[in-house]
């Protein structure tokens, strides 16, 4: 489960906070940051598609 503020800024979108409760045993800061960039990925994808 993750939690994140995205807002518009005037040079495209800025993510402010996330938080999160992560029970599948990827915990260190690399494996974090790959699985944010990875669903925020996706997340464009689906909004360029709509």
């Amino acid at each position: 489960m993750t939690t994140a503020e995205i807002k518009p800024v005037s040079n495209g979108t800025q993510l402010i906070y996330e938080q999160g409760a992560f029970l599948d045993g990827h915990n260190t800061p690399e494996q974090r940051e790959y699985g944010t960039k990875f669903m925020l990925d996706k997340l464009s994808e689906q909004l360029e598609n709509e």
